[in-house]
């Protein structure tokens, strides 16, 4: 079942995990959200998180920003 929620509600799913956590098991546990942006677009979460460059997150606030440098990226594309 895919799950929907909007890119300013992100930290909550993020918030819910137990850190360390590596990159792979969020992307895996995260496959099933999609995430809606205020432009109208939307994009997998799970694949936005196996975009990121570390191979583990020692805490929340890692994964967010990594996380923001992908969104951010694809805005300037």
């Amino acid at each position: 079942m895919v799950r929907e929620i909007a890119y300013e509600r992100v930290d909550a799913e993020l918030e819910a995990f137990s850190y360390p956590l590596l990159r792979d098991d969020a992307a895996a546990a995260l496959a099933d959200v999609t995430v809606t942006f205020q432009d109208g677009g939307d994009a997998n979460l799970g694949a936005l998180v196996s975009e990121t460059s570390s191979d583990a997150f020692h805490a929340v606030a890692d994964l967010e920003a990594e996380l923001s440098a992908v969104v951010d990226a694809r805005i300037e594309h």
